[in-house]
């Protein structure tokens, strides 16, 4: 980093660790970063169970600007099919604590899981709403090869193709008897118009306009949605 920074006046660092925030040097590179006084910023992914107050504040302080958690659905049959080993109230709680420390959140979901159903989604989305991240990022659940959910998928006959062009998060590859392939497809290419075109949203996006640049951020990505 400090390569980087003295270099080439590097100004934003993307840390893309699925579990970031779960490694305790965390504390120490924020501490670094703040001791040499470098004016960076910075984002990274993180799961909900591995940040608390204090943690928040520190990356705060250190330049940490965007953090993205990994929610994936917010139904329990769906984690516990994830094995993702989370709780609604660690979500709630970390949402609430990274928005305290001014940092921006992202939410992923991942539509189209082992035991999903429309009524899940539903779900998901209602949470959604509740917890209000700052951003959305919606991906179709896709079983890599060499993972225990393909190795599921291909034992019950749920593959729709081996054809590994299509894994690219944005079409299904598993036919699931709990759910269509077109209403995974639905719900894929609406959630966001779904999500973000809430007056609650859109008002709270108009308060975070600062200056010209953010106007044309903001156009942009509404023009992206629509």
């Amino acid at each position: 980093m400090e390569f980087l920074i003295k270099n080439y006046n590097i100004k934003e660092f993307s840390f893309y660790d699925d579990t970031f925030t779960a490694n305790p040097q965390i504390w120490k590179l924020c501490e670094e970063i703040i001791k040499r006084n470098w004016k960076i910023t910075w984002s990274c992914f993180s799961r909900v169970d591995t940040v608390n107050r204090d943690l928040l504040y520190l990356m705060k302080k250190a330049g940490c600007h965007q953090i993205m958690y990994g929610l994936e659905s917010a139904d329990e049959n769906v984690l516990k099919a994830l094995n993702k080993k989370i709780n609604l109230k660690d979500v709630v709680n970390a949402v609430k604590f990274t928005k305290k420390a001014k940092i921006e959140v992202r939410i992923a979901i991942m539509i189209g899981s082992p035991n999903e159903t429309v009524e899940s989604i539903e779900k998901t989305i209602k949470f959604l709403k509740k917890i209000n991240p700052d951003i959305i990022i919606a991906n179709i659940t896709t079983p890599y090869p060499g993972t225990a959910m393909f190795e599921w998928a291909k034992k019950n006959n749920y593959l729709i193709t081996e054809d590994w062009d299509k894994y690219d998060l944005a079409q299904p590859v598993m036919n699931l008897p709990t759910i269509s392939y077109q209403q995974v497809m639905y719900y894929y290419k609406n959630i966001y118009r779904i999500y973000y075109f809430r007056l609650p949203y859109i008002f709270q996006r108009i308060k975070t306009i600062k200056n010209l640049n953010d106007i044309k951020r903001n156009w942009l990505s509404f023009k992206a949605v629509l």
